[in-house]
């Protein structure tokens, strides 16, 4: 009888160790999914100090634009995921990127002086990503529109210099705009070139005896230019 129980319990023995031999011989369990990246999201920015404005005015030709991340940036990615453009051109403006904070604040700047009274966009888009490899969560676009260039563009001069300017130029326009086979001043400098002012050039005839009182040209050149204009009207015009 004990012989008995003793090879039954051997046989259910070796009967559990094999199935438990089958089951653990099958191919392995497939590796877990890596974890979702985690987004990076732009808290804030300032453009030379004013904070967070989507459309900023009177913003100097080298401005200094902070980006602020809730996590650091993927320094491969910042050249396609934050750029400037010129939105009259449509074409990319080169920037420099400095990188503060662990990565997580971008202090962008043009690379050259941007050009007075014209506008621009800076954008950050979805091709930005985090270290991590997470993308941003929504492009942002920054409005910038230039100050005027108060540098000066001509030599500094005094009221009087000044006002000999004003004359001298009002000046040449009787005197090199005229119409160069009559000596008469033309209607207009965007007209037809031929068209002459009765009006216009009576002012071009008071032009010239000043010409020769203010010494802009010699007497010798006013009479010859009067000689021109009588001839004109004496013996050619219809």
């Amino acid at each position: 009888m004990m012989k008995k129980i003793f090879s039954i319990a051997l046989l259910c023995s070796v009967t559990l160790f094999t199935a438990c031999s089958k089951s653990g011989g099958g191919e392995p369990e497939p590796p877990l999914p890596p974890p979702a990246q985690r987004p990076i999201f732009l808290k804030s920015w300032s453009v030379d100090v004013l904070p967070s404005q989507a459309n900023n005015t009177n913003v100097k030709l080298m401005p200094l634009v902070r980006l602020r991340f809730d996590a650091p940036v993927d320094r491969g990615t910042v050249a396609a995921g934050v750029v400037l453009k010129d939105v009259r051109s449509g074409t990319n403006v080169g920037v420099s990127v400095n990188y503060e904070t662990g990565d997580s604040i971008l202090s962008v700047q043009p690379s050259s002086a941007l050009t007075s009274i014209s506008r621009y966009t800076l954008t950050t888009n979805t091709s930005l990503k985090s270290s991590g490899g997470g993308p941003l969560t929504t492009s942002t676009v920054i409005n910038l529109l230039t100050q005027i260039d108060s540098t000066r563009k001509f030599p500094l001069i005094t009221d009087e210099q000044l006002l000999d300017k004003v004359q001298q130029q009002t000046f040449k326009y009787f005197w090199d705009f005229a119409h160069p086979v009559s000596g008469l001043a033309r209607e207009r400098s965007n007209g037809d070139n031929n068209t002459v002012a009765t009006g216009g050039s009576g002012f071009g005839i008071l032009a010239i005896v000043t010409g020769i009182s203010r010494q802009f040209i010699t007497r010798a050149e006013g009479l010859a230019r009067m000689q021109k204009i009588v001839d004109f009207l004496k013996n050619k015009a219809v």
